[in-house]
């Protein structure tokens, strides 16, 4: 028997108490997973994130789990970090290889990172782009986390975790990645920049499950 539930988010609470009529004064919001990273402040070059630089795609970069990667739009740079990379070589995709994970958040360069998920460029649709309107992806702690902010799909359950502490960027599609950028001045991108680190020292402290 348990008394509560953690939820990863209140979008998850909401489905929850519609779909399985779970009572919401037992559920209780996480908010965003934690994400420790050892030895960050002795390792973090935050030369490597800059406004300029291409989007960071980082996870499983296999077809079966991650079809978007493999339509992505042409006009926007972006650079490839995890395991089963099955793309040709183009002049906007650049794929780094696979990392461990206490190694991943330093070698990650670019201006942000991808939160999206799916088979299309598009929109996040299919089973996997669904989950993204009610879960936490691991993915959005670790950009943030590492000191990078995250560029996230705006139906995404944590796009408002990301509006509220203004550490990253919405966008309806991949397309639209650089217009929106375009509209960052570089003082706008040095605050996200400032935000994302007071984010990611709670997040590397265990705020959020605490």
């Amino acid at each position: 028997e348990c008394h509560y539930i953690i939820a990863h988010n209140k979008k998850m609470i909401d489905y929850l108490n519609r779909v399985l009529g779970i009572d919401k004064s037992k559920l209780i919001s996480l908010e965003i997973f934690d994400y420790l990273i050892p030895d960050f402040d002795k390792k973090f070059d935050a030369t490597k994130i800059q406004k300029e630089n291409p989007t960071i795609i980082a996870g499983t970069l296999r077809l079966h789990k991650a079809k978007y990667v493999y339509d992505l739009p042409e006009h926007v740079n972006f650079n490839l970090y995890g395991v089963g990379y099955e793309g040709k070589s183009k002049d906007n995709i650049k794929y780094f290889g696979s990392f461990m994970p206490d190694d991943l958040p330093f070698v990650m360069e670019g201006s942000f990172g991808l939160v999206w998920d799916g088979e299309s460029a598009d929109t996040c649709s299919g089973i996997y782009g669904e989950y993204l309107k009610i879960n936490n992806p691991h993915k959005t702690s670790l950009y943030l986390a590492s000191g990078i902010p995250v560029v996230i799909w705006k139906k995404a359950a944590l796009a408002e975790f990301v509006t509220k502490n203004n550490c990253g960027i919405v966008v309806n599609n991949l397309s639209e990645i650089d217009e929106v950028k375009a509209k960052i001045s570089d003082s706008d991108y040095a605050e996200i920049k400032k935000n994302v680190m007071i984010v990611s020292q709670k997040l590397r402290n265990g705020y959020y499950l605490l």
